[in-house]
């Protein structure tokens, strides 16, 4: 069984939620290692294996097997078992799916005119048989089978499919769907005039709605992405802002990840761990494109973009894992960090996410200062697909390594000079100059000002409400707590003033910054005080102020006015 799904780079074990398995005509099963089997066939052997099992499908993420009444998400990695030696895929592999009467699927698998195989359990039913070419084929081909309709639109010489579900079985109106389409091909059309001609003549998205959880996986024709559903409601325009990016960022790994690949994933090895340098590249690389291509492109306003750079600038400035991880040893290391955060993860980490995307922004503005405004790193991504992607009509190489990175970037006009820059900034211990960029591009950050805002004191910690009570989850750089509190300490009193909840430790708080004060606590079911002064919130540069120079109208541009 695979351990891990392409796309996200952590041990997941799918094997735990096989169960029930056998094996026909009296040959045996017996588990052979971690993740696998060894079947024993009796004497005499056999020419017919049927290898029977069923499949826990409970989780509702864009990464595993999700079924209800309503509908199933098959991941294949969750799904299929392969043989460890001996095959890689080819004409004798079919797909076939039985459904319940008015169900259909979406995937980009191809059909197949397949006879229904010789297992066959079922009379009668709803099938559909798909036919996998080849191993990188069969386990990217989801399936999303449903009652739902699937609305399809032609974008750029290539049919574009689209499939809705949701999660509560809400009725998605027709104006959302044509509200999501009409930004798809927005977006679209923005990245053929950046990439040229689509490398397919099918692509799918696959949609769900929820209550809450979010996510996107890419395939290498389609897509899972999973928004709240107020993300279609009108007036949500923060979660709209989102569900574009989001789509957009999918798709974008059509060329940065599922074909422009790096070297060490031209093969997927599904058994083990497979470590690159280069996630900063593929993951906040296409962060950062992939939302440049939204304002590039129109589905995005200039003032989307700042306000989602506002929120991201939250979260970078309130992190200190550049003193201790670089972007380099942040992409090594992914298996272990960034999916199993911890309570000290922003003190000791960094996310090639969003680290990885700011210094995008970096790269860019310096490259754009260097060329007066005639080259972007948008350039370098088309520059690479054509080098080193998978089906390539310019192909040079099969996948990338730093140094081609590298030499791509000194490649390009006004970037002859920024290969030191660029070693600097993803394989150093540095923090990006996000000012310093700004400031290239006749923008700076600043604290943003709120006339209404009252003086509040501030403990500098991430407390969540549980149990009846409130509880410390993490810190913030600079907490005055930082060194007396523990994760899952309960917070009682302050200065004797009960606080079960933020509401309760906020109204304390109240005009309280720099002041001493008693915090009692329960630790462990031991109650405890500790003193200490309370400080006042940084004050944090996080919003975008100007209204920027050529250059960074040349950033705005869109590619298809060249």
């Amino acid at each position: 069984m695979p351990r891990w799904v392409p796309g996200s780079y952590l041990i997941r074990e799918p094997l735990r939620h096989v169960r029930d398995i056998t094996v026909s005509g009296g040959a045996k099963i017996v588990r052979n290692g971690t993740h696998g089997y060894r079947i024993k066939p009796p004497k005499g052997g056999m020419k017919d294996i049927l290898v029977n099992y069923k499949l826990l499908c409970p989780d509702l993420t864009v990464r595993s097997n999700h079924m209800d009444a309503s509908h199933l998400h098959l991941v294949p990695t969750f799904t299929w078992m392969m043989p460890k030696r001996g095959w890689d895929g080819g004409d004798d592999c079919t797909v076939t799916l039985m459904m319940p009467e008015g169900w259909s699927a979406a995937s980009q698998l191809n059909d197949h005119p397949a006879s229904p195989p010789k297992h066959k359990v079922w009379t009668v039913g709803n099938e559909r048989t798909w036919q996998p070419p080849d191993v990188d084929e069969l386990y990217d081909g989801v399936i999303e089978a449903n009652a739902e309709a699937t609305h399809s639109r032609m974008m750029s010489g290539a049919m574009h499919h689209l499939r809705v579900w949701d999660a509560g079985g809400y009725v998605v109106p027709e104006q959302a769907i044509e509200r999501i389409q009409d930004a798809m091909e927005i977006l679209v059309n923005e990245f053929v005039a950046l990439f040229g001609p689509l490398p397919f003549t099918e692509y799918w998205t696959i949609l769900h709605l929820t209550g809450g959880p979010r996510g996107g996986l890419e395939h290498l024709r389609s897509q899972t992405s999973m928004v709240p559903r107020i993300a279609i409601q009108s007036g949500q325009d923060d979660a709209w802002r989102d569900l574009v990016s989001l789509l957009s960022h999918e798709y974008l790994h059509l060329w940065n990840v599922k074909r422009l690949r790096p070297r060490e994933f031209i093969d997927y090895d599904l058994s083990k761990e497979v470590h690159s340098e280069l996630l900063w590249w593929f993951e906040g690389g296409t962060s950062w494109l992939g939302d440049i291509i939204c304002v590039k492109s129109g589905v995005w306003s200039e003032k989307d973009w700042r306000k989602d750079l506002e929120r991201k600038m939250k979260r970078f400035n309130n992190g200190r894992g550049n003193e201790h991880q670089s972007l380099a040893t942040s992409s090594h290391e992914a298996w272990i960090h960034l999916y199993r955060p911890h309570t000290y993860s922003r003190e000791s980490t960094i996310s090639y996410y969003l680290e990885g995307e700011m210094v995008m922004m970096c790269l860019d503005a310096e490259l754009r200062r260097r060329s007066k405004g005639q080259t972007g790193l948008e350039n370098l991504f088309a520059l690479l697909w054509k080098r080193h992607g998978l089906d390539s009509p310019e192909l040079e190489t099969l996948g990338v390594r730093h140094s081609d990175i590298r030499k791509g970037l000194t490649s390009l006009h006004g970037g002859a000079r920024m290969g030191t820059m660029l070693d600097r900034l993803t394989k150093e211990n540095v923090r990006p100059d996000l000012n310093k960029a700004m400031s290239s591009l006749g923008l700076e950050f600043i604290s943003p000002e709120d006339d209404d805002k009252k003086p509040q004191g501030w403990l500098g910690m991430n407390l969540s409400t549980k149990k009846g009570g409130l509880y410390v989850q993490g810190f913030l750089p600079d907490s005055p707590l930082r060194d007396s509190l523990l994760p899952d300490d309960e917070l009682i009193s302050l200065d004797g003033l009960r606080v079960r909840n933020k509401s309760e430790l906020n109204s304390v708080l109240l005009g309280r910054q720099d002041t001493d004060a008693s915090l009692t606590i329960n630790r462990q079911g031991v109650m405890m005080e500790t003193s200490f002064k309370i400080a006042c919130e940084p004050e944090l540069a996080n919003k975008l102020e100007g209204k920027g120079n050529r250059l960074w109208q040349s950033m705005l541009q869109s590619n298809q006015s060249s």
